[in-house]
């Protein structure tokens, strides 16, 4: 299906599912219960407290390596039920532990040539993952979980033709498959079948540079990224995505996410982000049991 006829039947309804979860915002704190996961520059799972904003803090979960040592260079991060995955530059699809950023070989998508694969975005109307490449061939990739097979479901190419997009992010929100288009900043709405985009919401989306990876908060339905910064410290930083989709900074993070080469930043990413759930501390969690005791026995 093309976007023509795609853009007319969800993009207002999107719009209006964005405004509603950013208006439930002002009624609850919309850091509470989450944490955000990403990778540094050093290639090492980083777990980020929201709640530490504007000037965020984190902690060191660990390297993402696999069991015999070797490193992974990830860029991508998303859950798939309680499943941690992660897309690597050079196209390997892996399975990340959490709790300690080893990694485990799933799956290859990745072909002949500079690929510099990115983001992940996952679908659970066909229990699939979604990775896309900025260079090489630019094509958008469809991952089944079931099989570990993929399928190239077309070029990222802007629809009628153009250009190609170099698309560093991807995320699925209320059904539409949205994309962060590092060639002009914006985002952009992508058909999950043959990879066509179209700049529904306008061409001028991004107040931040160098937008990277995208996610969509589990509580607040609104869309998050991460970017570089460009601080003196060249550390990268955190924005959310308003119902027209501009994006204003949150805060910094303490650590860079983009890899060195040479004597330049390689500004097509790293990292990704995936939301965690805040781990409880047992005084915490003692109350979140009292509580739903208390509960149960009011139900009866």
């Amino acid at each position: 299906m093309k976007l023509t006829t795609l853009s007319s039947r969800i993009s207002r309804s999107l719009v209006m599912f964005v405004a509603a979860g950013m208006a439930g915002i002002a009624s609850s704190p919309a850091f509470a219960g989450w944490d955000l996961l990403t990778v540094s520059d050093t290639n090492t799972l980083m777990r980020v407290d929201l709640n530490s904003a504007p000037n965020f803090s984190a902690t060191t979960i660990g390297v993402t390596q696999d069991v015999s040592g070797t490193v992974r260079r990830i860029r991508g991060l998303a859950y798939a039920g309680s499943t941690l995955y992660g897309m690597t530059r050079e196209g390997d699809f892996l399975e990340v532990n959490p709790s300690t950023g080893e990694t485990t070989f799933r799956h290859s998508v990745a072909s002949t040539g500079t690929q510099f694969w990115s983001d992940l975005a996952y679908d659970a109307s066909n229990n699939a993952m979604y990775t896309v490449n900025a260079f090489g061939d630019q094509s958008l990739v469809r991952i089944d979980l079931g099989t570990m097979s993929h399928t190239v479901q077309g070029t990222t190419e802007l629809e009628g033709g153009g250009f190609n997009g170099q698309m560093l992010g991807l995320e699925f929100m209320n059904g539409t498959l949205l994309a962060s288009n590092r060639s002009n900043q914006n985002i952009v709405e992508m058909d999950p079948t043959d990879a066509s985009f179209a700049f529904t919401w306008g061409s001028s989306t991004s107040g931040v540079t160098n937008n990277q990876q995208i996610a969509v908060h589990p509580d607040t339905g609104e869309l998050w990224g991460i970017h570089d910064h460009f601080s003196s410290t060249n550390n990268a930083a955190l924005s959310s995505f308003d119902a027209a989709f501009r994006s204003t900074e949150i805060g910094m993070l303490p650590f860079g996410i983009v890899e060195t080469t040479g004597t330049g930043n390689d500004t097509y990413g790293w990292g990704g982000i995936a939301f965690a759930q805040t781990v409880p501390s047992p005084s915490s969690a003692s109350f979140l049991v009292l509580g739903a005791l208390t509960f149960f026995r009011r139900r009866r």
